[in-house]
Formats: C-alpha cells, structure tokens, sequence
C-alpha cells in the first residue's frame, strides 16, 4: 500500500467510514534466506471500497481527504453502489490484513495420498510431490514402476487413510 493509500485509509477512519484495501499475494518462486514467502500486491492499485449510508454518512466529505481523487457516480449528485455481495466476496476471502492468498495456499500439501477420478488415470492411487495454483503431481505406481504424472488438482481425491 501505497503512503497516499495509508493516508485515505487514515482520514476515512477518521469519518468513521469502513475500508477495504484488498490486496493479493502471489508466491516467491525460490526465496532467499530471511525473504517472506509471499509478494503481496494491490488488488484494484489507487482504488479502495468505502462503506458509508448515501443518506446518513458525511460522504460528500470523502473527496476532501487526502489520496481520493473522486468517487465513482451514475448519477451527478450520488456514488454508485456495488452490486449487493461484491465487497463481501472479497471479504470472507481476505485475511485479516486483507490480504487474499491463492487457493493453492491451502491445497494439497506434500505427501498426501490422493486417487485420481478423471480418465485416462481413474482409480489410481499416489502421493503428492508437489502443488501449486491449479497442478500437482503425483507420484503414482503403473506397469511394475513408477511414475509422475502431471494433473490437476479438480483430477484428484484426497484418501483418508
């Protein structure tokens, strides 16, 4: 987040208005020593979502903060609302922090027995190797060895052992 995004978010508390700044995280390929996992970028950079009631909040006032240039109108005279639940998908999937990690952040871990539904592998069994965003593979055993199939990951089934 920006330092002008720190200051909108600053002063619009200061109105008592509720934000979100949502903000992704993609995954470090191969981090240093001491380097966090995790980059973690703007989702809608230079943009925030602003709860606040048209006919009861000081939102005319809005604009006067630092870092908010204008708000997004449909008619001259009101802001435009989001459809109902937008706000709220990013919520129930952002941390804390709101940040949003890939779905990959609470995949298949390491080591995990998993079936294969999908054809041409159906029915078999292996574990993973590795996971990430929508693959995986599995190391699986066929025709007398083994071997490491590249899927993804709607292509398999955890097994509870």
């Amino acid at each position: 987040m920006s330092n002008l995004e720190k200051t909108a978010e600053c002063g619009l508390g200061l109105l008592g208005l509720s934000t979100l700044f949502p903000k992704y995280a993609t995954r470090v390929r191969e981090p240093k020593p001491n380097q966090e996992p995790w980059r973690i970028r703007q989702l809608f950079p230079g943009y925030a979502f602003v709860s606040f009631d048209v006919d009861a909040d000081p939102w005319h006032r809005i604009t006067d903060i630092p870092g908010i240039h204008r708000l997004f109108r449909r008619a001259v005279q009101t802001p435009s609302p989001l459809p109902t639940g937008f706000v709220e998908n990013l919520m129930a999937r952002a941390d804390k922090k709101d940040v949003i990690y890939p779905e990959e952040a609470s995949g298949i871990a390491r080591d995990t027995v998993c079936r294969v539904v999908t054809p041409p592998y159906e029915g078999i069994v292996g574990v993973c190797l590795w996971s990430e965003g929508d693959r995986l593979k599995l190391l699986s055993s066929m025709l007398g060895g083994k071997a490491t199939l590249d899927l993804r990951v709607h292509d398999v089934e955890i097994v509870s052992c």
